[in-house]
């Protein structure tokens, strides 16, 4: 009863506030010089790593009173637990300042390889945003989503396809031109709800309202562009919105690791179009993600490449550079197809694909950033997956990038066989044209 009553008064909240208006401000100079808008290749996308906390993966298995013990012996009072159906992952707080390292390696030295219960692994925890800023664009109001919930009653569910991001603002004219009959095309929780949810999460504030409040909405930048290529071509989806980063662009790593893992739980293919880089202060990346990623194998997760020009045979970027086979990294072309974004990252082996990543089309304005020419290849994917015809996961039941070129090539001409990146190198089997 009390989780029914609960359940009006946010809907009551939410229908309170709905409005249509999209409020957008200009961009100028002021608001880049101000710290609005990051500029590209400012530091916000390098990991700043705590010194008071400690991310942990226990085994599957591992019961309350195990991890309870574990905790108590390692002297953690307080810590959180991820908003997923997994309850595995912990983010631990230890009081006063730690040297990260050394408590690291002791949590580690705990870890028997020879038991199925127990710690599996353990992470730094970080901070990091996007490497490269949308222009100001301003905030929409914050509207209910439940009107644009698609339901199985709402005619063919689809495909689910996670944004891992800023959230979303349903309500923006982009998503629905008429406001007295919304589209509907958010993902239903239903039975796979963890609490309250009725479609997505907010890992930042911890509540159902993913509202996308990023001054530049970078999520929903990245939801209109899978929105409107599918819809428009007739490919049945639902859009899950996870947001994992506020105003200010700027994640946590165990936030980021609970929303992709939640996003893991419930999509096919997920979305990704952030990172941070391998800068060489900590021996050992991250491994928790890599870990979830290879526990949901059949989920593809299409990454970003980052936008700071830089090789990423040589300096890692994450999460596009695990090498888990059912990652996608996505780098950026110009809008003739025919070259190598100036600010993009690339490489023969760190980047899978390149797709359009400048002149991409948001009201009156345009944006660019591999975040924005991840979502190109999220598409062609979705498309792959809606054939029946088309078995994507090749190998065993899992997904080979090598392969998902040529699947992509067998349907016509949305694949270049050649791509020349200005003077730095020529790529083959890389490029993705997007739809017309």
């Amino acid at each position: 009863m009390r989780n029914i009553q609960k359940l009006i008064a946010f809907v009551l909240v939410l229908l309170a506030c709905s409005c249509t208006k999209d409020d957008f401000i200009e961009t100028s100079n002021d608001n880049v010089e101000s710290g609005i808008i990051p500029k590209a290749g400012s530091s916000s996308y390098l990991p700043n790593y705590s010194n008071t906390s400690i991310v942990v993966q226990f085994k599957s298995g591992t019961s309350d009173p195990q991890k309870g013990a574990i905790r108590t012996f390692n002297g953690v009072a307080n810590y959180e637990k991820c908003h997923c159906t997994n309850k595995d992952i912990e983010l631990w707080h230890f009081g006063g300042a730690l040297y990260v390292e050394p408590k690291k390696r002791a949590i580690k030295g705990q870890i028997d390889p020879e038991s199925t219960t127990g710690l599996q692994e353990v992470d730094y925890q970080f901070t990091f945003g996007f490497d490269i800023g949308s222009d100001y664009i301003g905030t929409a109001d914050d509207v209910s989503y439940l009107p644009y919930i698609k339901s199985s009653t709402s005619g063919p569910v689809g495909i689910t396809i996670a944004v891992v991001d800023t959230g979303i603002a349903p309500g923006l004219t982009v998503f629905n031109t008429v406001a007295e009959d919304p589209i509907k095309f958010l993902y239903e929780s239903g039975d796979t709800a963890v609490a309250d949810e009725m479609s997505g999460w907010d890992f930042v504030d911890e509540d159902p309202n993913t509202f996308d409040d990023d001054t530049g909405k970078h999520g929903s930048i990245i939801s209109k562009q899978i929105f409107s290529a599918l819809r428009n071509h007739g490919v049945p989806f639902r859009i899950l919105p996870i947001k994992v980063a506020g105003p200010s662009g700027e994640t946590t790593y165990f936030d980021f690791l609970c929303g992709s893992l939640y996003a893991m739980e419930r999509a096919e293919l997920v979305n990704i179009s952030m990172g941070w880089y391998d800068t060489g202060e900590y021996p050992e990346v991250r491994t928790i993600f890599e870990n979830i990623t290879g526990t949901h194998s059949n989920t593809i997760i299409v990454t970003s490449a980052g936008n700071n020009t830089n090789n990423n045979d040589d300096v890692k970027h994450f999460p596009s550079s695990f090498e888990n086979p059912n990652i996608v990294a996505v780098a950026s072309a110009n809008g003739s197809h025919d070259e190598i974004s100036d600010f993009s990252n690339y490489g023969a082996i760190g980047v899978d694909f390149f797709a359009q990543g400048e002149n991409i089309p948001f009201y009156e304005m345009e944006v660019q950033g591999t975040s924005f020419a991840a979502p190109q290849v999220t598409i062609q994917i979705a498309n792959l997956i809606n054939d029946p015809e088309v078995d994507i996961f090749t190998v065993d039941g899992i997904l080979m990038v090598a392969t998902l070129f040529d699947q992509l090539a067998a349907r016509g001409t949305h694949v270049s066989g050649v791509f020349t990146l200005g003077d730095r190198n020529t790529y083959y089997n890389k490029l993705i044209i997007p739809f017309d």
